[in-house]
This record gives C-alpha cells, structure tokens and sequence, in this order.
C-alpha cells in the first residue's frame, strides 16, 4: 500500500454557528496548535494469578488549542465570550476543508474551559483553549465524513 501521510497543518478548526442538526461552520483562521483526545477512563481488572488486564471506559473528550487574538474577527471574539460566559459552542477539527467531499471531521458541542491569556512582549496575544463535551450536550465526540 502506498504511503499518504497528512501533514498537521492540513488540519482546521471550525465554529457552528448553526444548530447541531444543520450546521453552519466558519474557519478560524486565527489559530495554531490544535490536539483532539477522546481520553478513555482506564478501567482495572486485577485477575489473580494474571497480569491487570485493562479495558476501555467512558471518554472525556477535549480539543485543544492556540487562539490568537484577532480582534477584527468576530468569530474569534464569539469564542473568547464564550470562554467567558460558559454557554455551549460546538467546534469542529477536520482533516481539510469541512465542505469538501470525504474529508473526515471530529464534532464536539462544548464548554471553554482552562482558557488562558498569553500576552507576551514581542509575540501576538494569544489564548490556550480546551474545550470539553458540555453536561447539556445530548451528543459525544463524533467523527463523520463529509458528504
């Protein structure tokens, strides 16, 4: 099989601005890092006389990332109000441009959570995000293909 290796600047975030059943994303354009855990919880099984066997549990999923302040860019003033104010927003990490046909995006309807501020002399002010499935979210971490 011939190798195909996706470069992590292929990657994108995106905001919904719609609603969780018909979407409508806009790119932010104004980040850099971005990281995606699903986080299982590591469930213990002590057999006697057996190595501690592990199984999968319940996830805790995350996605992470460097918001650089833009503040002509009401998208990216959306998310840092939302940092603030805590009400749900549903972001998206996809592997290429999300309207595209076949490429693979990670949905995760969440709360803004660990949001700091890095404002240091010499670089643009920037803010570490994660974001974590919101309690009032009737969905997981999914990952789908774009149709």
């Amino acid at each position: 099989m011939a190798k195909d290796f996706v470069r992590g600047a292929d990657y994108k975030l995106y905001m919904n601005t719609g609603t969780q059943a018909s979407p409508t994303w806009v790119e932010i354009k104004a980040c850099g890092d971005i990281d995606l855990a699903s986080n299982p919880a590591d469930i213990d099984v002590p057999e006697r006389g057996m190595d501690t066997g592990h199984l999968g549990g319940e996830n805790d999923p995350s996605i992470s990332f460097t918001l650089y302040e833009d503040k002509g860019d009401t998208n990216v003033e959306t998310l840092i109000a939302a940092s603030l104010s805590k009400v749900m927003r549903e972001v998206a990490v996809s592997r290429g441009p999300i309207a595209t046909t076949g490429t693979k995006i990670w949905r995760l309807e969440g709360l803004l959570v660990g949001t700091k501020l890095t404002a240091a002399r010499g670089n643009v002010a920037e803010y570490d995000v994660e974001v974590k499935r919101h309690a009032n979210s009737d969905f997981n971490l999914t990952r789908t293909t774009a149709a």
